[in-house]
Formats: C-alpha cells, structure tokens, sequence
C-alpha cells in the first residue's frame, strides 16, 4: 500500500486554524464588549468542522486506506482534499468578511421599546406556565413511548416529538425575560428554566447546549459582561452535554453499525478499544465529512445538479402538523417530498451549512455562505447591545448561528429561532394578561 503524501492538506488544515483561532483569541482578549457570537460561532467552527477534518486526515495517514466511510458519508482521499481546499477559501472568507464587518462604523442600532411595560410576575403566571410545562412534558414523554423509553432511550426522532419538545421550552423565558427586562429573578424563574433543561437534554443535546449558551448571552448583553474565565469555563457544560450524556445515549441505544469498511464503525462496534475522539467525529458530525461526500459524489456523478437553494424551502412545511404533513394521501406530503429531494445529495443524516451550501450553488455557495455566517455574527452582536425589542431578537435566535455551522442557517432560523420568538411572545402575553388582570381586580377592591 503506497503511503499517502497530506503534507499540502495538512498545511491548509493548519493555515485554517491558525486564522479562526487567532480571531478567537482577539475576540476574547478584548477589553469589553466582546462579541460572544463570534466567540461561539469561531470556537464551534474549529470543533466540527476543522475538528473533524483533522480526525479525518488522521484516519488517512493511520490506515493508508484512499477511500473510508464515515457514518453514511463515503468519500476518497481525493474528495477529502477537495472538500478541504474549499473550506480553506470559505474559512478565510468567514475571517475577513468578519474582519471588514470590525472595520466599519455601525450606525447605533435603533431602539424599540418592546419591553417598556414591565410585569408584575403573580402567581396566576407561574401557575400557567406550570400547568402549560406540565401538559407538554406529559405529551412529550407519552410520544416518545413512556417514561422508561424516554429515560433508557433518550434522543430518539419520533412523530410529533418536536412539537411539544419546542413547547417544553416556554419553561426558558421566565429566567431569561427577567434578565432582559432587568427585574428581579425568584426560585420559580430557576426551576422552571432547569425543568425545561432537563426535559430537552433527553431529547435534544443541541438545543439544550443552545438554551444554556441562550442564557449566558442574556446575562452578558443584560446584566454584566462574562469574563474570560466564564467563557472559558463553558467548556465544562458542553462536555458534560455533548460527550458524558453523549455517551450515555449511545450505550443506552447499543448502537451496531453494520459498515466493515467505516472507521467510525469499528470506534462504534468496538468496546474494548473505544475512544472518544473517534466515537464524536465519527459518529456525531457531519461538517467535513458531508462536504467531502457531496464532492464524491459528484466527482462519481460527473458533475453535481445543483438546487440553488429550493430544498431549503422543506423547511416551511414542518410548521405543518406531523401526521398531515406525513400522510401519503393528503397533497402536503408530495409538496415536502417534492422540495426535499431537490436537493441532490441525502448521504448526510444532518447535512451542514456548508455541505447544504455547496450543493446548492457549488464552492460560490460556500463561500457565500461563510460571508453570511460572519455578517450575522456582527448583526446579532449589535442587535444585542440595543434596547428594547431589536436586543430581544438578537438575544433569542442570535444563538441559533451555532446551528448554522452544524446545519441549515435558514432552516435553523425559520424553525427553531421563530418558534423561540413564538413561546417567548405567548409568555409575555401570559404575563401582561395576569398583570392587568391583578391591576383590574386591585382596583375594583379600591
């Protein structure tokens, strides 16, 4: 077997770290106002994406093998320095797109007042989002099948889950509008946030790494900056989230890959040898491996019939109920087929930013991309220093730009940032309602 020269795409792995950790280190070092969405958005950049294209030329160099597969992704050496030449131009795109954004004088982002009223928390309100938790939990865990599955088989996909699991997460804005609005924060407010916590860590270690970095950026943009050391420490939570209850999930789910020729596979099937490193990038991530094995594939396929972006429109018709959307007789379910399968590339069971990007527009997609991802992370850092309803927003779907990098920017925006946008809007208005409620009755004792 003829050893394989990656000196060249080594070099290149190196050049792309080297950039994206020094914008994170002048991130951090700055004196005040850091942007902690490029902190995060950075930081989970070198993770997924130069984490496990790292991993992957690992495997490479250890096994002289010129073709793996890694979870459903195929792909040859070739397609691996491809994908790695591409995310090379697309990191330092993210970098001086990111750089010039630092460069210009923002005009000061205007307020609006959409927190002026500020709300009596009574017990009527607590009750509600008690009895609203409640309802969804209960619902949550009987779609999942009971709570012996829930608590034995955690994070499996099933009908309908998503929609009380979003429901779940009215339990996050009692805590955090009390930090936006600068009020004071009860037991209540902490319980109710940790239920909501716990609840989705079982079915979600995304969206749960997402509602603990949502409250930091609270506290950061509406209480008191975060030091260093505070940033820094968040790696604790998302060790514990992403591989201790990672790896929980999979013992729990005695995962047998049936794929001889997969590296990951033989992390996976393996007990006696098994490794960490191996078992997260093979196994969890798709952010280099998708883009490799959509550049496979098109190099197999002799080109690549790009979508320009139409399947991203699947992502409208999850706001149709499961069951309608699902059922094979009803017109829903050709539409949400129809706009999936535009999309000319399904290896990926979570399909990345970057993956999505280049099998849309090819490597300007990617690139593109990576300028987007960096003016939103300035957007949202902005929108965060304001006031008022533009801060809220910011603060509320700002996170969901960590989601870009793992998959869809869109698709993370208009489903998980809206539906945050929702349950928060439906929490104000239980607590306006109560407010005036309790002012009406107060004085009629008058």
């Amino acid at each position: 077997m003829n050893p394989i020269d990656l000196s060249a795409d080594w070099l290149k792995l190196y050049i792309q770290c080297g950039v994206l950790g020094t914008l994170l280190l002048r991130e951090v070092l700055r004196p005040r106002r850091r942007n902690l969405f490029a902190i995060f958005v950075i930081a989970t950049l070198l993770t997924l994406v130069q984490g496990q294209a790292w991993w992957v030329f690992t495997q490479f160099d250890r096994t002289g093998y010129d073709h793996i597969q890694v979870a459903y992704n195929a792909f040859g050496i070739e397609s691996a320095k491809r994908a790695n030449s591409c995310l090379m131009l697309a990191t330092l795109c993210f970098a001086g797109c990111l750089l010039l954004a630092d460069c210009i004088r923002w005009k000061k982002v205007r307020e609006v007042s959409w927190l002026k009223i500020r709300s009596q928390y009574s017990s009527v309100t607590y009750f509600l989002v008690g009895l609203w938790m409640t309802l969804a939990t209960v619902s949550l865990i009987t779609r999942v099948g009971g709570i012996e599955v829930a608590l034995t088989k955690p994070g499996q996909m099933v009908g309908g889950q998503t929609f009380w699991l979003l429901a779940v997460g009215l339990g996050k804005w009692p805590l955090i509008e009390k930090l936006l609005s600068r009020s004071r924060i009860s037991s209540l407010d902490l319980l109710f946030y940790g239920w909501a916590l716990l609840v989705t860590l079982f079915n979600s270690r995304f969206l749960t790494a997402f509602a603990v970095l949502q409250l930091i950026v609270a506290i950061n943009y509406c209480r008191k900056e975060v030091s260093r050391m505070s940033i820094m420490a968040l790696a604790v939570p998302a060790l514990a989230i992403f591989i201790l209850f990672g790896i929980y999930r999979h013992i729990a789910h005695r995962l047998d890959v049936d794929a001889s020729d997969s590296v990951a596979s033989e992390v996976a099937a393996s007990s006696k040898n098994f490794a960490v490193v191996d078992w997260f990038y093979g196994l969890n991530v798709e952010a280099f491996t998708g883009v490799a094995g959509v550049i496979d594939y098109e190099q197999k396929q002799g080109g690549l019939a790009h979508d320009y972006g139409l399947s991203e429109l699947a992502i409208l018709t999850n706001y149709i109920p499961n069951h309608i959307r699902t059922n094979p007789d009803l017109v829903f379910y050709d539409w949400s087929q129809l706009l999936t399968n535009a999309y000319p590339y399904s290896a990926s069971v979570v399909p990345s930013g970057f993956e999505l990007s280049y099998g849309h527009f090819g490597l300007a997609g990617m690139m593109l991309y990576a300028a987007v991802l960096a003016a939103a992370t300035k957007a949202m850092h902005l929108c965060s220093l304001a006031r008022g309803g533009v801060q809220v927003v910011g603060i509320l779907i700002g996170i969901q730009l960590l989601n870009g990098v793992r998959a869809s920017l869109f698709g993370a925006m208009m489903f998980f940032g809206l539906a945050d946008l929702v349950t928060f809007t439906i929490y104000r208005l239980i607590c306006l309602r109560t407010t005036r409620a309790g002012t009406q009755e107060r004085g009629v004792e008058d």
